[in-house]
């Protein structure tokens, strides 16, 4: 959406204009992914299976992950933020990642790079963010998750060119109901049989 300039695109459609422009290649970007979890595994396959160069971020520094091959820590993000052309932020909220993403790390951030989160909004400092968009240090924004859902009718991000807000529905893939029973039932019969269950999430409040 971003590298294409497809908003634009659908603008120019809409307005019957013939706009023809460069647009950036997905291929040789660099993303660092914030959330070394279920999910930012499948971020991380699906964008280096189309050329990105993609970095993990977790809690702790592994040198040889299976997946990731180097995975960098949480405290490595000053030197990492500034190579990126986008910011994946794909992290459970407790109390050690609430708002993670705050002004300092915001200022670390390549001038007009983009910033997604589909994590939760408690992530994020979203005055901070705002700020950021407004310098143009931060180029685009798509949110899925904000710190108040519904997002008032009056928040600036609605109004925002730079933002694509998305009502916490990444998740919401047709269909999901029927697999969440699927889980259930397999994990069901791993508890009778003794087995280890899948996807046990960690109340603790740590992140990997």
């Amino acid at each position: 959406m971003v590298a294409k300039d497809f908003r634009n695109t659908i603008k120019f459609q809409h307005i019957k204009e013939w706009k023809k422009r460069e647009t950036f290649a997905l291929r040789g970007q660099t993303v660092v992914l914030i959330g070394p979890g279920a999910i930012g595994r499948e971020i991380f396959n699906l964008l280096s299976a189309v050329g990105l160069n993609v970095i993990a971020v977790g809690r702790h520094q592994i040198m040889n992950d299976p997946l990731f091959g180097r995975r960098h820590s949480m405290d490595e993000l000053e030197y990492l933020l500034p190579a990126a052309d986008a910011v994946i932020l794909s992290l459970p909220l407790t109390s050690e990642t609430a708002g993670v993403m705050n002004k300092t790390r915001f200022s670390q951030m390549k001038p007009g790079s983009s910033f997604i989160n589909i994590g939760r909004g408690g992530l994020v400092d979203e005055d901070a963010l705002l700020d950021a968009l407004k310098d143009g240090r931060i180029g685009t924004a798509l949110l899925d998750v904000f710190a108040v859902e519904p997002l008032p009718e009056d928040h600036p991000f609605w109004s925002m060119a730079q933002v694509f807000v998305s009502p916490h529905m990444s998740a919401d893939l047709q269909g999901w109901q029927g697999h969440v029973v699927a889980k259930f039932i397999e994990n069901l019969e791993r508890w009778v049989t003794g087995k280890p269950l899948e996807n046990v999430i960690d109340k603790t409040g740590r992140f990997s």
